[in-house]
């Protein structure tokens, strides 16, 4: 991702927003240059809405989240990167063959339709779970910082471009 543009340095969120409602914003707000479409959009308004982000020229972050099998992941990652995306997320917990299948098979799905692949970056921990979830609920032995640091090593690891995390972790990474 290029920083040298402002605009670039912000990713908008348009999330719990139906695809009329996400064109409106972004035709009243043209300045911005990237979205973060999420499940319920995603979900909401199909692969197609894709399409209508990029006729308006705007750059996606695609950020679904995927963690399964590492087939079922690589064909998502694969089919996702044809719709022409530039960021996708995967859940760093799928483990390394299913991050590197994945990374994989962005780069072939891109090359298919001759296009840039997108960036392909690994989900650490949740933001929305507590310390007392992440222990009891998820019954993990270890803290959510040190399991950020395992999951951020391991999408480096498996050729990921990079990670996310809450700012709480920044430091550390």
């Amino acid at each position: 991702m290029s920083m040298n543009n402002p605009s670039d340095k912000i990713i908008v969120a348009i999330d719990g927003m139906d695809l009329n409602e996400a064109v409106s914003f972004l035709k009243r707000c043209p300045e911005i240059s990237w979205i973060k479409v999420g499940l319920e959009l995603f979900t909401g308004g199909g692969p197609s809405i894709i399409k209508t982000f990029k006729d308006m020229n705007k750059k996606i972050f695609l950020d679904l989240k995927f963690h399964d099998i590492p087939n079922t992941m690589s064909s998502a990652s694969y089919h996702a990167s044809k719709l022409g995306v530039d960021i996708i997320s995967l859940h760093g917990s799928a483990g390394l063959k299913a991050l590197q299948l994945s990374k994989e098979a962005t780069l072939k799905g891109a090359r298919e339709i001759n296009n840039k692949p997108p960036e392909v970056i690994g989900v650490t921990v949740l933001t929305s779970l507590s310390p007392q979830n992440f222990k009891y609920e998820l019954n993990r032995k270890s803290s959510i910082e040190e399991n950020v640091l395992g999951l951020s090593k391991l999408t480096y690891d498996a050729g990921l471009d990079g990670c996310v995390c809450s700012p709480l972790e920044v430091k550390s990474l």
